[in-house]
């Protein structure tokens, strides 16, 4: 979520009971966060009625047995919780807490030409530039059909305003929650602060339509619940009442893209209105999912920190945590949330969350770059609406367990404090909750050992090595190609000992696995991770490859294809995904990866390789997967 002001702490209250005959201490009623120095509503408090008893007349509802209770004139606030913990009706008595969000660290997107993308992808204009899309695998989720539809995310924000790429949502049960006023339709709201707007486009803009940018849910239906105002503030009862309405109203997911800063976990830092509404709507079966926060503490914001809430970090563009984003015990999954502040894939573009918004001052709708874990947080709704959408018996713990044992593990081994369980991967969910219909068949993809790989090389250089200085998954990766730090030897000069060549020696490193594929399988994906890295400008010289083949058929010239040859400088990891030709069925296919640097350009070309899968699909027989 953006920049969130320190507005709330949470600090527990310890009550020592007197056995004597002393009156009731009314602190034993205050909530747990009880800090009268934070910003808090000046004209009520919060109590939770005991069961059974009538509110006063001059308490308005909330929801359930919260109440809002005004403060007496001349009364403060902190007077108003003692003086209503000592009624014998009210169970527990709390402030009213402000929660803001700070400025969102944007930047306009500029109009540029489409460019094509390998691998399967819609035709938004923007699509190419969403590197966040394709690092959880949504276009090989998207490719088996499931878009989100017949699921309901509720949008607990700023509001939304449809702009142009928004405008082919459906809405239901939009509502505006604003100092206890309760006004709903789509009117009502209106985002006017714009970070709303950015949260719903990744969990559902428009795809697909040749126009702007991609969300990943994109079939699902939204419900709006406006509880924060145009410059992000809002009580801690709205968000209550919103969460409240959410699961009234039969949302089954509710994104929350906000936070107030902690500096203990749970429950120490926490309210309670908002405790008793998340259990609450838990109990109802929504999966609620909140940004982690972007203090850069190792505790996590409230109400991410619950227990029955996921709580999503922000991974950059390199798939490292974001400098700002929270971590701790309590992070459930890291997600992308980007940095807007760099351009590390040097595509002349901020590595931020990009999606349509209409910012305060703006005359019409715009693209823009956001960053946070408020970015990072609607991929885990659109996930989660994905595949609600493809399974829809699946219960909430269901979904989250398939998140969980389908992330790509970084960090430590196992759960970690910088990325919770791990990164959202998206298609790989889909096969944890499909059972055995996917099977990952290529040997030591992770190059953690030696096992699987062959190598050769031109000119006697040695094989491709091993790499401890890059790794997506475990400890290394595969490194092949000419390197500048290797290059120390005079021009045209080979040292095949060590592995040293000059820029202009001219040679080819290549890396490849035969594997045998069932013939029984009905489809044959390859995907894996790449860092491409060049000094060379010439594209017809030097290049980084992918093909495939089949090494016992002389005559393969019908299955022999090129799914990658490129000459890229991002010097990032990227994904890719390929479906391969179904003719291989009952054969074995020859996976090929390569780097050629050619003696006329005295430039150096290398890439590294991890975390590549052969994956065999074997679908069942509900739910049916769409043609291919």
């Amino acid at each position: 979520m953006p920049i969130l002001a320190i507005l709330f702490i949470g600090l527990s209250i310890q009550v020592f009971a007197d056995t004597g005959s002393a009156p009731p201490d009314p602190t034993a009623k205050f909530g747990t966060a009880a800090n009268p120095d934070k910003p808090h509503a000046a004209d009520h408090i919060l109590v939770r009625l005991a069961p059974g008893a009538a509110p006063d007349a001059d308490f308005s509802p909330v929801f359930g047995r919260w109440h809002r209770a005004p403060v007496q004139p001349g009364e403060t606030a902190q007077q108003a919780l003692y003086r209503l913990a000592a009624l014998p009706q009210v169970e527990k008595v709390e402030l009213d807490y402000i929660i803001q969000l700070g400025p969102a660290p944007a930047n306009k997107a500029p109009d540029r030409m489409r460019e094509l993308a390998w691998g399967y992808e819609p035709n938004d204009e923007y699509f190419s530039d969403q590197w966040n899309f394709y690092d959880v695998l949504a276009p090989e989720a998207w490719k088996r059909g499931w878009d989100g539809a017949g699921v309901t995310v509720a949008v607990l924000d700023t509001g939304v305003w449809p702009g142009p790429d928004l405008d082919c949502r459906t809405f239901v049960d939009a509502v505006k929650i604003i100092s206890g006023t309760v006004t709903t339709g789509m009117g009502a709201v209106r985002d006017d602060n714009g970070h709303g707007t950015h949260v719903t486009g990744t969990i559902a803009e428009c795809t697909d339509n040749g126009f702007r940018d991609a969300g990943l849910a994109y079939n699902a239906t939204i419900m709006p619940i406006k509880a924060l105002d145009q410059d992000g503030w809002g009580y801690w009862s709205d968000i209550a009442q919103g969460i409240d309405w959410a699961s009234s109203h039969g949302a089954d997911i509710l994104n929350m893209s906000l936070g107030a800063q902690c500096d203990a976990g749970f429950p120490d830092c926490s309210v309670d209105i908002i405790n008793d509404a998340i259990d609450d709507a838990t109990d109802a079966g929504v999966l609620i999912i909140a940004s982690a926060g972007n203090d850069s503490s190792n505790y996590v914001e409230f109400p991410a920190n619950h227990p029955d809430v996921l709580a999503v970090g922000a991974a950059d563009i390199m798939l490292d945590p974001a400098p700002y984003t929270n971590y701790g015990p309590d992070l459930f999954i890291t997600a992308p949330g980007g940095n807007v502040l760099e351009d590390l894939n040097s595509d002349l573009l901020p590595d931020g969350i990009e999606q349509e918004t209409r910012l305060p001052g703006d005359f019409d709708w715009y693209s823009w770059f956001f960053d946070g874990t408020s970015m990072a947080a609607p991929h885990v709704s659109g996930a989660a609406a994905m595949l609600i959408s493809a399974f829809p018996d699946a219960s909430a713990a269901d979904i989250r367990d398939a998140l969980m044992n389908s992330v790509m593990d970084r960090g430590a081994p196992g759960k970690d404090d910088d990325f919770g369980y791990g990164f959202l991967q998206i298609d790989d969910a889909f096969c944890q909750l499909s059972g055995s219909e996917c099977t990952d068949i290529l040997l030591n993809g992770d190059f953690e050992g030696a096992d699987g790989w062959q190598f050769d090389s031109s000119k006697g250089v040695p094989e491709s090595a091993y790499s401890i200085d890059q790794a997506v998954t475990g400890e290394q990766s595969m490194y092949f190609g000419m390197n500048p730090p290797v290059l120390t030897l005079g021009k045209g000069q080979v040292d095949p000992d060590a592995g040293i060549l000059s820029p202009d020696a001219g040679y080819h490193h290549r890396i490849y696995q035969d594997i045998q594929v069932p013939a029984d399988v009905d489809d044959v994906f390859v995907d894996f991770w790449y860092m491409p890295c060049t000094e060379d400008t010439s594209i017809d010289r030097d290049w980084q490859r992918f093909w495939v083949y089949d090494p016992n058929d002389p005559n393969n010239e019908n299955l022999r294809k090129t799914y990658m040859q490129v000459l890229e400088n991002d010097c990032v990891w990227k994904h890719l995904t390929f479906k391969i030709n179904k003719n291989y069925k009952g054969r074995t296919l020859r996976l090929n990866f390569s780097v050629h640097n050619n003696s006329k350009t005295a430039s150096p070309t290398w890439m590294y390789l991890d975390r590549g899968r052969l994956i065999t699909y074997t679908y069942q027989p509900t739910p049916t997967p769409p043609e291919t």
